[in-house]
């Protein structure tokens, strides 16, 4: 009697676990429906290096997300640093101009989306000219351990009169997030295109 009365109560048990367990796991199916419908990817493991942010609220993730790089960037003349100016053997300066453009991505975390890239800018008595762009790259600064930049690509374009150039470059920005036990993944193109004349 004592061992079917035990029998019982370990069923009890067992089916009130299982119960518990199928509510838990009915909560996380609804938050992750409700993430799915913010734009979020539900995944299953975050890439070496990256540390994911944890959040404890959909309003924390909503404030994160509109802090985020919604608007596209088109920059016109910035930064110009000169450097060098070689003299070749047919008079010709090759002045080297490294611009750097960038913008604050996640204010939350001051990581900045940066743009590089070297312009050669010739010149024969008064008259210069671009002749080249070189070493064009992005990249994050500042904090950033749960972001990373993926599928990135630069692209240049000197115009005719070889007096201005077209600079873009960008990519993914992926964040990765920890949302009450569940772990997402956010994506949202990033670039900058800039416009440098002489």
């Amino acid at each position: 009697m004592k061992k079917l009365a035990t029998g019982a109560v370990l069923g009890v048990l067992l089916i009130v676990v299982m119960g518990v367990v199928q509510s838990v796991s009915a909560a996380d199916t609804a938050l992750a429906e409700r993430l799915t419908r913010l734009g979020l990817e539900v995944i299953e493991e975050v890439p070496a290096g990256i540390t994911p942010l944890e959040l404890k609220t959909l309003g924390e993730v909503r404030s994160l997300l509109r802090s985020g790089c919604s608007d596209r960037v088109v920059l016109t003349e910035r930064l110009e640093l000169s450097v060098g100016g070689e003299q070749t053997a047919v008079t010709r300066a090759i002045d080297i101009r490294q611009l750097h453009y960038s913008y604050i991505c996640n204010p939350v975390w001051r990581t900045r989306f940066n743009l590089w890239a070297d312009v050669y800018v010739e010149a024969s008595g008064s008259f210069h000219w671009i002749d080249d762009v070189r070493s064009i790259r992005v990249g994050l600064t500042g904090l950033h351990p749960f972001m990373r930049l993926v599928d990135t690509y630069t692209d240049d374009y000197i115009y005719s009169n070889q007096q201005r150039v077209r600079i873009e470059g960008g990519g993914t920005l992926e964040y990765y997030l920890f949302i009450q036990g569940i772990l997402t993944c956010y994506s949202e193109p990033a670039y900058i295109v800039a416009y440098y004349s002489i």
